[in-house]
């Protein structure tokens, strides 16, 4: 994952834009989850602030989109 948005996999880039709604919350609270147990370390309270400026930045990004019917 890095901050402009997208989840890097093997070179290519998935924007968070191109998800589902319903994928993007899934992302959304298992990066918050991840947040919460990085901070309980000792070293990881950096990368968990970093999860949780991506997840707000997700949150924004997929409540500008369009709904599906």
């Amino acid at each position: 994952m890095n901050h402009r948005g997208s989840i890097e996999v093997n070179a290519m880039a998935i924007h968070i834009t191109q998800l589902h709604q319903a994928d993007i919350f899934g992302y959304i609270a298992d990066m918050l989850e991840t947040a919460r147990l990085l901070s309980s370390l000792e070293t990881g309270d950096q990368l968990a602030f970093d999860l949780i400026d991506f997840a707000q930045q997700a949150a924004r990004d997929a409540a500008n989109l369009p709904w599906d019917e």
